[in-house]
């Protein structure tokens, strides 16, 4: 559009320009500004063209900037839909889990159970019974013993 309004205003300096060497006598037009007008002109196109390619660049950025971003929506919806099936993926995986420590539990307590290996409760349970007893017999042991002790000594002295 920017392009087509450039060439109208060429067209339309242009043709006065021809209009007025045309129709208008030579003294209506000094020499400076014949000059000034043909530099004006000549810039001004310069201008224009300068402009047409600053746009057609800015147009080419533009499409490059959408293509990059549909690019990284494709990429983007690739990943979500990757992430959605990993995530389906991890709770099928914690239920096959969660179940096969359910059996693996049961195994253990089956093979425990078949073999005789007491529990962790079991066994502290004999390691408490096993000292009460031990400070049992030690203090039986030293009754014993200051008896014994007690009775020879008696004997010993009739």
């Amino acid at each position: 559009m920017i392009v087509a309004v450039a060439i109208g205003a060429m067209a339309y300096f242009g043709l006065a320009y021809v209009v007025s060497k045309l129709f208008l006598p030579k003294r209506m037009w000094p020499d400076f500004l014949k000059d000034e007008f043909d530099y004006s002109l000549s810039e001004r196109v310069r201008k224009i063209d300068h402009a047409r390619d600053s746009l057609l660049d800015a147009i080419s950025a533009v499409d490059d900037l959408r293509r990059q971003a549909d690019e990284n929506q494709s990429a983007l919806n690739f990943a979500l839909a990757k992430l959605r099936a990993a995530e389906n993926r991890k709770s099928a995986l914690y239920s096959d889990i969660n179940s096969l420590k359910t059996v693996a539990s049961a195994d253990v307590d089956s093979f425990r159970r078949i073999v005789g290996i007491p529990s962790r409760r079991a066994i502290w349970a004999e390691r408490g019974m096993g000292f009460v007893i031990g400070v049992v017999a030690s203090v039986v042991a030293s009754y014993l013993y200051e008896f014994l002790r007690a009775t020879i000594w008696v004997r010993d002295l009739m």
